[in-house]
């Protein structure tokens, strides 16, 4: 292929840098694809491919969406298990004639999702980041719209305690260090989960320290003893990766992620799809289930809160009666109910 236009070598050298994802480049008040993005988008979006003039007599495929509408067109994409990164211009074509500056300014992937139009109000909306590290695997999840981050470990020989945990959050998009893929656990996941998203880190996740001080650098700490998680090794590589892999795409300095909580999965009961299914508890088809029938929620977050408790039953005696004293204190102070529904 001859010289392209300047613009079209604007394109290449920016998406270099994304190239895992898709491009929308800002032009006037559509965002255009080109070359292999414009092939693969059009497909999916169901949009005419065209051509544009490269230079040198050359065309190059090319298709666009109106920006007004592209909220459209980036749902359907990360529905078909795709990133979108959208390139804006940041100079104004009235005080800069000649070719405008263009920055990718947030890249949208199906776990990094924050738009409420984009989302399942009902569902939490996970990204997962896995990690092997001295037989033990790490796992550190978030939700990216509520700011929720959490982490714990596993025993290699628990393969079917973590299995089922992953059933259980139905991850939009992992992050995979590059040796947990080579673990056979993975391979059956990935049978589980063939449409997700995949983003493979660095096998390098030897040094602990790395990862302990981007997690205390992020929260503001001197030591992660205020959270309980020193101890989780694994699970905290796991945490720095997912943290890592948020401030690249988003942008943005994450504050709403105000914590990392730990927790134990040998605190509630594990259930896997086919006995949450019979039993009728919740499920993804229309039939009537008992979440559909407790799911009176005013808010989309109380929705969500209310089928992670059905699908993690409580198992520690203590923490079940505290949870029935708050079910109680609730159901016998009207004044304290109003108030809570009236914001």
């Amino acid at each position: 292929m001859g010289k392209l236009t300047p613009m079209l070598r604007q394109f290449q050298k920016i998406k270099e840098n994304y190239d895992d994802a898709i491009l929308f480049f800002r032009l006037g008040d559509f965002y255009e694809m080109f070359f292999e993005d414009a092939l693969e988008a059009s497909e999916i979006l169901d949009i005419t491919l065209t051509s544009r003039d490269g230079g040198k007599n050359q065309k190059v495929p090319m298709c666009g969406v109106p920006y007004h509408a592209a909220e459209t067109y980036i749902i359907k994409l990360i529905k078909a298990g795709k990133k979108v990164a959208i390139c804006e211009q940041i100079e104004d074509h009235y005080e800069t004639p000649s070719l405008l500056k263009r920055e990718v300014v947030k890249v949208i992937t199906p776990g990094t999702v924050v738009d409420p139009q984009m989302l399942d109000a009902g569902s939490n909306n996970y990204i997962v980041s896995l990690v092997y590290d001295n037989d033990k695997i790490g796992l550190s999840y978030a939700d990216v719209s509520t700011g929720r981050l959490k982490t714990t470990e596993f025993e290699i020989s628990q393969g079917e305690t973590f299995t089922n945990e992953i059933y259980r959050l139905d991850p939009a998009e992992f992050i995979v260090c590059n040796n947990f893929i080579k673990l056979s656990i993975w391979g059956e996941l990935k049978e589980q989960f063939p449409k997700v998203l995949v983003n493979e880190a660095d096998s390098n996740i030897g040094n602990y320290k790395r990862h302990e001080q981007l997690i205390l650098e992020h929260f503001h700490l001197h030591s992660l003893k205020a959270f309980g998680c020193q101890h989780l090794t694994a699970g905290l590589k796991a945490a720095g990766e997912l943290i890592k892999y948020l401030k690249s795409n988003q942008k943005a300095n994450l504050s709403h992620f105000t914590k990392i909580a730990p927790y134990n999965t040998g605190e509630y009961m594990i259930l896997d799809p086919k006995t949450k299914d019979h039993l009728e508890l919740s499920c993804k088809s229309q039939k009537k289930t008992l979440l559909k029938i407790l799911d009176k929620a005013c808010t989309a977050m109380g929705a969500r809160f209310l089928k992670d408790m059905i699908g993690q039953p409580l198992m520690n005696i203590d923490k079940i009666n505290q949870r029935l004293d708050a079910v109680e204190e609730m159901k016998n102070n009207l004044f304290l109910r109003k108030k809570l529904s009236s914001h």
